[in-house]
This record gives structure tokens, C-alpha cells and sequence, in this order.
């Protein structure tokens, strides 16, 4: 049920990622105007770059091998004791194992290749008590270079004896490795065993499995308590196959035949050089099915059993009477071994099913041999191998076959090949639709930049006409915006744009022609002009021209420093330029006022201009030295007025027109009397607009590149203009609105008509009017208290706070 979830869980993940892919690609031909031929690209690649990721999830798990690399870091981890109980155990195992990998490195197998992979390796399992180590040390041609002390023959192995043999290598492990006897000490054992030999024979972990069982346990055992055991044998094969990948022949070897009745006196009829032979089959056609194999193996030898029992008692050879018996008791191990190798080799949805290579039968040596009167038990002569020789000598070494792959890598091969290359595909589709899109694309914009070069003409020269220099600006102006529609055409081909810069390129060099031909056509000349134009200010140059020369150096210098503080880009995609209406209007009034023949789209046109000749340039020293010039001119500027700002006051600056009463109320009195207004400086706009500019010039003279000899100064200069701004409220007041609540009160006498009175009261609703909404607070207060005419507001109306 949780494959089944699982499944479905990824199919529908796969189906999510797919609409999204078209999502995305439907959204970017119906919105941003990509050809059909991205958007499947795109698409595709969205769904190649996740079947890429499962590729590399599957990969890199299957590489790690989840179980593989943890046992691999496990063991290269320093444990501690208290984590650890059987350290000396593991301990124990890898000093062995290295000694004796030394030794193997060492040896002569050097001259054949690496000594690891020269003699196929085979490991021997089985139950403790099974015989194996006994079988495989009485092989007269075997010597243990274990590196443990050899107590006897009939020891138990300990952690993992190595047998070198003439060709193999037998690693002949512990029976509790395969068949746990109690806590996880073996399994945290058997784990560092299988990650020694993961980590050290990488290519080729192992040639095969010989699996040893003893002959009195397959007679003599229930057949539940076979099972079990064998079960157990069969999570260790499996465990070491999904470990390593590959699906290991097992070769099965019945131990301990001596037990068995009649098998002393049927060895005993051949002579010692007839014991080397081998008693048993090996699966010759490769047949997946073991009962099968069992069968014919079984078959087979005791047919032969029966044809020597035969030949031996019709030609009246010398041999053992209990020899005769021995056949039937060889058949009996039909059912005990069945029962062992069922749950060993049976299918299974859950285990990779092992392949039964051979079954072999053999004896260690006889340490006890049966009557076969069943009258008791006798000791026979011992160190002796009996059919077990060629085995070792011969088969082993015969045996190196080619390691099939198991199902589950199998299947995770095909998987992750298939995932791969379908990903490979997508990917490559997206990189060759992004490329052919790329490709029309520049094809695209270079076709609009070179219809932008033959329009326009490029020339660095001054132009000397004044039509002359009008034309040069306005196509300068045009070279402007055909810039500004191909970096949008650019910008709508970003990821087109990945492999073929060169429209993006082209779009650079128009960017710094503009800004070439800007500085050398418009910007030095103005420039020029008016450092001129400022250093011939006196103190008599009318109020418009000194208003015009301080609002543009002003802005000038904020459009600067925003430039060097890189917030103008942002401030252009934003299109919140803080830039006063009055900017513009001021360059063209310089311009006309310097060139009469300039005509006013050219000098409306210099605000624009200037301000993407910054957002494209790249000098930015030049930039630091226009500003510290501008700066340095703009302070000159304003010592010329140190205690005279009643050119603050000029609509220039203020942007706001004088208003009256006769702005709200058209009376034949005050019609007549055209004399009750409030300059604009003095309204509450006009307030805010004076405000704004006094910060911006005191901000500009302050934000310097580097700190210079001009602070002081621009403080004093400051300082010197709040000071004249105060005395010019308080003047204002005295010649201004002091006379008109004065007057007021001489023209609508209280004592009037009733036609009279009701006119004065609609003339004072007017006026209160324009005092709360357009008037300085401290000027509004004054006017509310001249109206009612109190004599004690004219006593204190002499100084006027600055706010």
C-alpha cells in the first residue's frame, strides 16, 4: 500500500510540474511576447530540470547506498566505549583485516596486476559449529595467515579468518556474523565487514558465497528450527547483494558427512588420492530453480552411490561393510536439505533471490564415526579432507564468473538511465530553442540598431549654426528615445539574450555615442556658459535671472549626486525623479538667455536628456568634478545676496502666483481697490516650495564627494540666508498686511447700512477663508485680529517667527 502511495504521489508530482511548465510557458507568450518556439523551450526545460533532479536523487542515493555509506562512515567515526560495547570486536576485526590486505599487497601477485583483484574472492558463511573452518584448514594446500593464534583446528572463527589459496582467496567469517546469537554486537560487525570490503574491492566485492551446513543438522533438526536458521542466512545474502548490487552465486556445502552412516566406510573403500575428488554437481545449464537443481544433484550422486555400492560387492572388492548402508542414508538428506534451502532460495516480492551455483558434499575430518550396528560410537583418524580438495583447487578458481547485476539495480540502472536521458533531452531542446530564439532575437534588435545608425547621424563635432546646433540637439533627442524602445526590446529578450549578447552589446556602444555626442554638443557649452554667466552676477542682476541660475545649479547637483550614490537607475525604472517642475523651464530660460536663435523644444528637451546621459554614462570622475565646479559656482552665487533673498520669493521659485480677495470675491469695491493680495511666497504652497528649495541647497553644498574647504562657507551662507529670511517676513509684514488690516476697516465701517453690514460679514467669511487656508499660521493670526480690529495685535505684530 505505501508503493502504491508512492507512486501516486510522484505521478502526480510529475503531472504538477508539467503544468506548471505550461503555465509558465503560456504566460510568457500571452504576456511577454515570446516567440511559441520559447515558450516550449522553457517548458520543456522546466520538466527536464526536474527529471534531472530525480536522476541525481536516484544517483546520488543509489551511490551513497543509504546503507553502504552509513556503514562506510560509521566505521570511520571514532567511537566511544559507552556507544560502542563491543569496540574491541570491531577493533579486532579491522586489524586483521588490514594485516592481512598488507600481506595480500606485498605478495608476488604484484606482477600480475593489483593483488586485490588478481584471485577471485569467496566468502564462507554459516552457522557457528557448521565445520567450515575446520573443512577449509585441513585443505592440504590452504595456509591461514589470520594473524590469530591457531589453538586448534576445530576453533570457531573468531571475527574473519583469510585463506590464501593457490587461486582464491577464501574470507572464512564468524557463524554469529550470519546467524546473530545475541545483542547487536555482531551486526554492528557484520556492517564493518561489509563496509571494509565496499570500500577496498570496489570493482569485484566478491566472486561467491559458500554456504556451509552441517550434515547432522539436516538429519537430525526439525525442519522449522532448518528454517529459521536458514532465514536468517538469507537476510545476510541479501543484505550483502543490495549492499554491493550484484547478484553473488551461492555454492552450497554439506559438511560433517563423516556423521552420516556408511560415509567413513565408503571413503575408506578408495584409495587417499580418490578423496581429492569431488562429490557433488554444479548447475551447468545455469537453472533459476533450486528445487530443480537439488533434485538433479541428489539424482545423480546417489545413482553413482549405488552403481560403486554395486560394482564394489560384484567384483568382490576390499571395502567396508558399512559402506553398503550408505546410499539410503545419503537420500535421506533429500528432505532435511530441502527444508534448509527453501527459505534460501525461494522467491520472494520482498528479497533478491539468490542463484544456486552447485551443491557440493564433503568432510572436514572424522572426530567420530557411527557403528552401523548402532551400537555405539568409535574415534577415527583425524586431519583428514575428504572430497572437499578439487573443490577448493579447481572450482573455486573455475568459478570467477561475470556478477549479474540484482533486480533492484536493475531496475534502478534502467530507471535512472531512462530518467537521465530523458532529462539530457528536455535540457538540450531548452538550450537549443533558447539558442535559435536568441539568434532571431539579435537578429531582431540588431536590424532596429542599425536602422537607428542610418537615421541619425553621428558626428562629435560642435555644430556652428544656431539651426544647426537646434537639429543636432532634436536628433539627439530622437537618438534618445530609439535607445530607450531597444533596451526595452532587449529587456523583453532577457533569457533569449543568454547565448548571443551581441544585441545587448550594440544597445552599449549607441549608449555611449549618445553620451559622447551629449557632452560634446550640449553639456560643455552649457556648462561653460554658465559658470560664465555666474561669475558676471551682481548684486543688481534681476531677481528671474538669479532665481534661474540657483534652481538649476540646485537640481543640477542633486541629479549628480544622485548619479554618484547609484540611486538614480532605481529612481528611473521607478519614475519618481524628484525633479521640480521648475528644472526644465530654468535650463531653456539659461539656454534662450545665451543663445537667442535656441529654439524652446531644444531647451525643454535638456532635462530629459541630462538625465539619461547620467543613468548611461560610466565616467564617474568626470561626474565628482562637475560637482565640486557646480558646487563652488552655486556657493559664489549665493554670496552675492548674503542678507537680500527677495529672490526666493520669484514665482520661479516658488511656482505660486499672488493671490487676493478679488480671487474669491468679484465686488466693484475691490475691484476698485485692487490693492488686498498675498504674494504666493506667503501661501501655504508657495511656503513649502521655498522650504523645499532652502533644504535641497543646504543638502547639495553639504553632500560633497570629499570633505573640502567649502563647508564653512555653505554653513555661513546658510546661516546668512535663514537670517534674510526672517527679515524678510518681518518686512513683509510691516509693508503688506499691516497696511491692508488698516484699510480694511476704513472701507466697511461697523457703522454702515444693513446692506453694508451683510457685505462686511460676506467679506470677512472671505477672508477668513483665504487666511486658514492659504496664509503663514503667525501672518493668518495677525490678519483674523486686524479684521476685528484690536488695537493690542498692532503693539505686538513686530517680530514674526520664521514657520
Amino acid at each position: 500500500m505505501s508503493k502504491l502511495l508512492k507512486k501516486i504521489f510522484w505521478v502526480l508530482l510529475f503531472l504538477f510540474v508539467v503544468l506548471v511548465a505550461a503555465l509558465v510557458a503560456a504566460w510568457g507568450i500571452h504576456y511577454k511576447d515570446w516567440h511559441n518556439w520559447l515558450g516550449l523551450t522553457v517548458g520543456a526545460g522546466i520538466i527536464g530540470c526536474f527529471l534531472f533532479v530525480l536522476f541525481l536523487k536516484k544517483y546520488l542515493v543509489r551511490r551513497r547506498g543509504k546503507k553502504l555509506v552509513e556503514q562506510i562512515v560509521e566505521q570511520e567515526q571514532i567511537l566511544n566505549e559507552e556507544d560502542a560495547p563491543d569496540l574491541l570486536q570491531v577493533k579486532e576485526l579491522e586489524k586483521s583485516w588490514y594485516a592481512n590486505l598488507a600481506l595480500l599487497r606485498d605478495s608476488h601477485l604484484r606482477s600480475k596486476g593489483n593483488p586485490v583483484y588478481v584471485l577471485p574472492w569467496y566468502l564462507a558463511i554459516g552457522a557457528t559449529g557448521t565445520g567450515k573452518t575446520t573443512a577449509i584448514s585441513n585443505f592440504a594446500l590452504a595456509a591461514s595467515f589470520t594473524g590469530t593464534e591457531q589453538n586448534s583446528q576445530s576453533s570457531a572463527t573468531r571475527n574473519c579468518d583469510w585463506w590464501f589459496l593457490n587461486k582464491a582467496i577464501v574470507l572464512d567469517v564468524a557463524g554469529r556474523y550470519a546467524v546473530p546469537v545475541e545483542g547487536t554486537g555482531d551486526q554492528e560487525e557484520w556492517k564493518r565487514f561489509l563496509g571494509l570490503l565496499a570500500k577496498y574491492r570496489k570493482r569485484e566485492p566478491l566472486s561467491g558465497i559458500l554456504l556451509f551446513v552441517g550434515a547432522d543438522e539436516i538429519r537430525e533438526a526439525a525442519a522449522d528450527l532448518l528454517k529459521k536458521q536458514a532465514q536468517l542466512l538469507r537476510n545476510r545474502i541479501d543484505n550483502l547483494m543490495r549492499t554491493i548490487g550484484y547478484r553473488i552465486p551461492v555454492r552450497v556445502i554439506v559438511t560433517k558427512m563423516d556423521l552420516v552412516p556408511g560415509f567413513l566406510g565408503f571413503a575408506d573403500s578408495f584409495a587417499p588420492d580418490d578423496h581429492k575428488q569431488v562429490m557433488g554437481s554444479w548447475n551447468r545449464r545455469g537453472n533459476p530453480f533450486w528445487r530443480e537443481v537439488l533434485n538433479e544433484v541428489m539424482l545423480e550422486i546417489g545413482e553413482r552411490l549405488r552403481e560403486l555400492r554395486q560394482e564394489y560387492v560384484l567384483d568382490r572388492k576390499k571395502y567396508k561393510p558399512d559402506f553398503l548402508v550408505f546410499p539410503e542414508n545419503f537420500e535421506q538428506l533429500h528432505n532435511g536439505l530441502s527444508s534448509f534451502l527453501e527459505p534460501v532460495f525461494s522467491e520472494n516480492r520482498f528479497q533478491e533471490t539468490p542463484y544456486l551455483a552447485g551443491i557440493y558434499f564433503g568432510s572436514g575430518r572424522a572426530p567420530l564415526s557411527v557403528d552401523p550396528s548402532g551400537r555405539g560410537m568409535k574415534l577415527s583418524e583425524g586431519g583428514r579432507t575428504f572430497f572437499l580438495t578439487e573443490f577448493f583447487s579447481r572450482i573455486l578458481a573455475d568459478g570467477r564468473e561475470r556478477l549479474e547485476p540484482v533486480k533492484e539495480f536493475m531496475l534502478w540502472r534502467r530507471m535512472t538511465r531512462s530518467l537521465g536521458l530523458m532529462s539530457w533531452w528536455l535540457i538540450c531542446l531548452f538550450c537549443a530553442g533558447v539558442i535559435g530564439i536568441s539568434f532571431l532575437n539579435n537578429q531582431k534588435s540588431l536590424g532596429r540598431a542599425e536602422g537607428i545608425t542610418q537615421e541619425i547621424i553621428f558626428s562629435t563635432k560642435k555644430p556652428s549654426e544656431p539651426g544647426e546646433f537646434n537639429a543636432t540637439v532634436l536628433e539627439l533627442d530622437k537618438l534618445r528615445r530609439e535607445i530607450i524602445k531597444l533596451e526595452g526590446l532587449n529587456q523583453s529578450h532577457t533569457l533569449s539574450n543568454i547565448s548571443f549578447g551581441h544585441a545587448v552589446n550594440t544597445e552599449q556602444e549607441l549608449k555611449t555615442s549618445y553620451c559622447q555626442r551629449f557632452e560634446t554638443v550640449l553639456q560643455q557649452p552649457l556648462e561653460n556658459r554658465l559658470a560664465y554667466s555666474i561669475s558676471s552676477v551682481t548684486p543688481n542682476t534681476p531677481n528671474n535671472l538669479f532665481a534661474d541660475y540657483a534652481d538649476f545649479s540646485v537640481e543640477y547637483i542633486y541629479l549628480l549626486q544622485q548619479y554618484l550614490d547609484k540611486t538614480l537607475e532605481q529612481a528611473l525604472k521607478d519614475e519618481d525623479i524628484t525633479i521640480s517642475s521648475g528644472f526644465s523651464p530654468a535650463a531653456a530660460r539659461i539656454m534662450h538667455f545665451q543663445d537667442g536663435n535656441v529654439s524652446s523644444e531644444v531647451a525643454g528637451s535638456f532635462a530629459d536628456l541630462n538625465k539619461y546621459y547620467l543613468f548611461w554614462t560610466e565616467d564617474r570622475n568626470t561626474a565628482v568634478s562637475r560637482l565640486k565646479i557646480l558646487q563652488s559656482d552655486v556657493v559664489k552665487l549665493l554670496a552675492h545676496r548674503p542678507d537680500d533673498v527677495s529672490w526666493l520669493y520669484h514665482p520661479l521659485i516658488t511656482e505660486t502666483h499672488a493671490i487676493g480677495l478679488s480671487n474669491f470675491w468679484s465686488h466693484k469695491i475691490l475691484q476698485r481697490y485692487n490693492i488686498f493680495f498675498v504674494e504666493g511666497a506667503f501661501t501655504g504652497e508657495g511656503r513649502k516650495k521655498i522650504h523645499a528649495f532652502f533644504e535641497m541647497t543646504a543638502e547639495a553644498m553639504k553632500r560633497r564627494p570629499d570633505a573640502g574647504s567649502l563647508t564653512s562657507t555653505t554653513e555661513w551662507v546658510g546661516e546668512k540666508m535663514l537670517d534674510a529670511l526672517r527679515r524678510r517676513f518681518r518686512q513683509s509684514y510691516e509693508t503688506v498686511f499691516l497696511p491692508v488690516g488698516i484699510t480694511l476697516p476704513k472701507i466697511f465701517p461697523l457703522r454702515a447700512t444693513l446692506l453694508l453690514k451683510k457685505t462686511f460679514l460676506l467679506k470677512r467669511k472671505v477672508a477668513n477663508q483665504i487666511c486658514e487656508r492659504n496664509l503663514y499660521p503667525p501672518v493668518r493670526m495677525r490678519l483674523k485680529l486686524t479684521y476685528r480690529q484690536d488695537t493690542t495685535t498692532r503693539k505686538n505684530g513686530g517680530k514674526l517667527p520664521f514657520g
